[in-house]
């Protein structure tokens, strides 16, 4: 196998991998409109 496809193999199983992210957070409405900027005074607790 030469090195060009094993990068292009790689490179389609990352962006597989990142539609799935991206499916999933967007199922849950996790994503932003923007980048978050700060998480000051925050307490995270277990829901």
């Amino acid at each position: 196998m030469s090195v060009s496809k094993c990068w292009s193999e790689q490179a389609r199983l990352s962006e597989r991998l990142f539609n799935f992210i991206i499916k999933t957070l967007n199922k849950y409405g996790m994503l932003f409109e923007e980048q978050p900027q700060g998480f000051s005074n925050v307490e995270m607790k277990s829901v």
